[in-house]
């Protein structure tokens, strides 16, 4: 009997210490059951490279939980990281000593990140472990301090096209995250790699080392460490260093993918379209029949954060915030238009609950897809069309059209014009076009990014105000902001032209637009407003001429 205990005992203690992996094992085995494909080596890769950023980070805070601690600085110190590598490839590197600029090659700049990536671990380790400081209280203050350096060091705008120069000496930056090894027949990204290779060497550290011994000693019982003789402050010290470090590598590969560094765009971690290595983009049939044909979603997905508070809203931010937005607007679309595969993309922003939003804070995404977009092909067949007859353009002849009319113009300023178009279906609509003739938002200079910003700050806090439920404050609008601008590659581009359709299928303060059977069944609109009501309401809530 005694036998039978102890063995029920091991079992149950093998169960209890492997609950996270066979919890794994578990979803593994249910979504390989929900998709074929879910268990390929090109799908392993794929999601491997994916979670290897978020490995990283978890190796350097497993050591500091260990210990006891916590180190909230890690996201800031990836953000600073990025902006300062992004400054050394882009502009230099210039010293109070130096008549001149220097231009580090990427082995120098690597190694100077990664060394204030550890001075940063060691300010927090200092507090933490010499002056009594919480774990808590100083790693949020650091984090502070780094995401307050990563915004100031390009006034929150981005560092572009990270690719380095030749005359610089300056070259392959993008290797590091877009690099890859061959093994046996499949790519493996170095990403991964450098996650392996450091996930060994952390439990290595752990498992048979004395550092690693007296790791655990300190977070067992830290007095009890300090008088069998361990060094616990240097512990600390250590731990919060390597934290930083590995956070700094991480940046490094994150930033390299990306090819750009901005303190507020990332790619998504669990897109809807994304390339994967070693999957043909050939079209294919359904069944066999040429009916149905589908292709691999080879596109792209990134996210813009707005702003780090996740209580905020994107009507309260500073106009120069959204200048920043904008830029980022304009970047993104610069740089993935340069990128293989690619045929639109289609910035835009989903504000609100009702939308089916699920990140708190403020934020819009970037759509990359490889084909033309329904709507957009639709859209581009009739300016193609109008073209051909009249020999204009049908965007830029309708805004001249709704300038000279009049009643529906909402707002305007040096560089765009806000409407409520002619035939809006939305009970809430505004259309946003360029006086000047712009293909894209890259295409945008200086002056009209920022009347851009101006104009875009006014219609969302108009659009708070629309619906007024009584105690004159409106309301967080729910609203989908939708950038159309042309495709990459299609010979139509030339004769269309850029525009934001803005909407919300709110049409009361406690009433909701539902899409039902006439305009889900046969997409004829049916609505309890017209577009001349929508744009008097929105006079009400401020001039027309909205300069400066």
């Amino acid at each position: 009997m005694a036998g039978k205990t102890v063995k029920n005992n091991s079992l149950g203690m093998i169960l209890l210490k492997g609950r996270t992996f066979i919890a794994l094992i578990i979803l593994v085995i249910f979504f390989s059951f929900c998709a074929p494909n879910f268990t390929t080596a090109n799908s392993i890769v794929l999601m491997l490279r994916h979670t290897s950023l978020y490995g990283l980070l978890a190796l350097g805070m497993t050591l500091v939980i260990i210990t006891g601690g916590i180190d909230l600085s890690v996201g800031s110190v990836v953000g600073l990281v990025g902006m300062l590598m992004g400054g050394m490839l882009n502009e230099g590197l210039r010293l109070p000593f130096m008549s001149g600029t220097l231009y580090p090659n990427v082995p120098l700049i690597l190694l100077i990140v990664a060394v204030v990536a550890i001075l940063i671990g060691l300010v927090s380790g200092l507090l933490i472990a010499y002056l009594n400081v919480p774990a808590f209280i100083a790693t949020l203050g650091t984090m502070y301090v780094c995401r307050g350096f990563a915004m100031l060091r390009n006034g929150g705008a981005t560092f572009p096209n990270l690719l380095g120069s030749e005359e610089l000496g300056n070259l392959g930056f993008p290797t590091i995250g877009s690099g890859s090894i061959t093994v046996f027949g499949l790519d493996i990204p170095y990403a991964i790699l450098i996650f392996v290779v450091l996930a060994l060497l952390s439990l290595f550290i752990l498992k048979f080392t004395s550092l690693g011994n007296q790791i655990y000693a300190v977070g067992g019982n830290e007095r009890a460490a300090t008088l069998s003789g361990i060094k616990t402050k240097r512990i600390k010290l250590f731990v919060y260093m390597f934290s930083a470090l590995l956070a700094a590598i991480c940046s490094m590969i994150n930033t390299s993918q990306l090819r750009a560094a901005h303190p507020a765009v990332f790619e998504n971690r669990f897109p809807s379209m994304v390339r994967v290595p070693g999957r043909s983009e050939a079209v294919e049939y359904v069944n066999g029949n040429p009916l149905w044909e589908k292709k691999l979603a080879a596109g792209r997905c990134e996210v813009i954060c707005f702003d780090p508070d996740e209580n905020g809203l994107p009507a309260d931010l500073p106009v120069s915030r959204l200048r920043t937005v904008v830029e980022a607007w304009a970047f993104r679309t610069a740089e993935i238009s340069k990128m293989e595969g690619i045929e639109q993309i289609f910035p835009f922003e989903n504000h609100g609950q009702e939308i089916g939003v699920s990140l708190a804070h403020p934020h819009g995404q970037v759509y990359c897809y490889p084909f033309i977009a329904p709507k957009m092909e639709a859209e581009l067949k009739q300016t193609e069309a109008y073209h051909e007859k009249t020999g204009g353009n049908l965007l830029k002849d309708l805004m001249n059209s709704e300038i000279e009319a009049g009643e529906r113009i909402v707002m305007r300023n040096h560089s765009w014009v806000a409407y409520v178009p002619a035939a809006a279906r939305w009970p809430l609509e505004v259309h946003v076009a360029p006086v000047r003739d712009v293909l894209t938002l890259d295409e945008l200079n200086d002056q009209e990014r920022w009347d851009l910003a101006v104009m875009y700050s006014t219609l969302l806090k108009r659009g708070n105000a629309f619906f007024d439920k009584g105690d004159g404050k409106g309301m967080d609008l729910p609203y989908i902001a939708a950038w159309h601008q042309a495709p990459i590659h299609d010979v139509r581009r030339e004769n269309y032209r850029l525009n934001l359709q803005f909407f919300s299928f709110r049409r009361a303060a406690n009433k909701i637009k539902y899409l039902a059977g006439s305009e889900s069944g046969m997409a004829a609109w049916v609505s309890d407003t017209t577009p001349e009501l929508i744009a008097k309401r929105f006079h009400e809530l401020g001039p027309i001429d909205i300069e400066g």
